[in-house]
């Protein structure tokens, strides 16, 4: 198994402990996961909205604080995505009926 494979495949736990000890950094994980969505997603549908670079630059910043020794905790790094039931961008609650709907406003389609 490469490297980048064992990264993908790890536990939160076990990745978090590669950040914490710089062996891996928020900005190179979160590299890996962007590039395994463009790679997967096309197939999977699994993702509505991918914030590429808002994503990118909460590692960057995680990265400088980790790099200061300012880890502040085991998810510090770590790139999640949320299910999008969760009104945290655009969303559907995995319901047809829903799509347009953006922070509660119905988005007109012209």
């Amino acid at each position: 198994m490469t490297a980048v494979q064992e990264l993908v495949y790890a536990s939160i736990a076990e990745v978090s402990e590669k950040v914490k000890r710089r062996e891996v950094s928020p900005v190179e994980l979160t590299d890996l996961m962007l590039a395994r969505i463009e790679q997967l997603d096309p197939k999977l549908h699994s993702y509505y909205t991918v914030l590429k670079d808002e994503v990118r630059a909460a590692a960057r910043q995680a990265e400088a604080e980790i790099r200061r020794g300012q880890h502040r905790g085991p998810l510090h790094g770590i790139p999640i995505g949320i299910k999008d039931i969760y009104e945290s961008g655009r969303t559907t609650c995995g319901s047809k009926p829903l799509v347009g709907i953006c922070r509660g406003e119905r988005l007109h389609r012209g």
